[in-house]
């Protein structure tokens, strides 16, 4: 029997963790960019292993959801909403609001990265972001890793 969906992605978590640290030993911060992108899936993977199962009442009655897909195709996919914003949203009511609002600015940080300006230039210092960045995700790791 294979590994349950919570150890799965909490292993990729861990995974993308280590993506993460390699990326950003780059001189002169070359992969910050994808560094940045790397640690928000890292806490991705890591919030959704801490969160599902799910259970939410629907209609009076609880609904349990084994995984992320099955509980955003059927309360969320018709509503055309984000993967990424359903998945900060389920956080701010699952996970205490310091781990939940390092996983938006992880999010938002890899979509400016991702969209916007790869160099992140308008976040300030890279030494400034780094450190941002490290602290946010190792916020995240601790508590979903427990």
């Amino acid at each position: 029997m294979g590994s349950s969906y919570s150890t799965q992605r909490k292993e990729h978590g861990k995974h993308n963790y280590s993506a993460y640290t390699y990326l950003l030993k780059a001189a002169n911060d070359e992969f910050l960019d994808w560094g940045v992108t790397t640690a928000y899936y890292s806490a991705n993977h890591y919030a959704k292993g801490k969160i599902f199962p799910h259970t939410e009442k629907i209609k009076g009655k609880d609904e349990t959801f084994s995984e992320f897909d099955e509980y955003y195709n059927k309360l969320h996919k018709l509503k055309n909403r984000s993967l990424h914003k359903v998945l900060i949203d389920l956080s701010y009511k699952e996970l205490p609001k310091e781990i939940a609002g390092a996983i938006k600015k992880l999010h938002d940080l890899s979509d400016t990265a991702r969209y916007h300006d790869y160099k992140l230039s308008r976040h300030g210092n890279k030494n400034d972001i780094k450190r941002d960045v490290q602290s946010k995700l190792d916020k995240v790791k601790s508590h979903c890793e427990s």
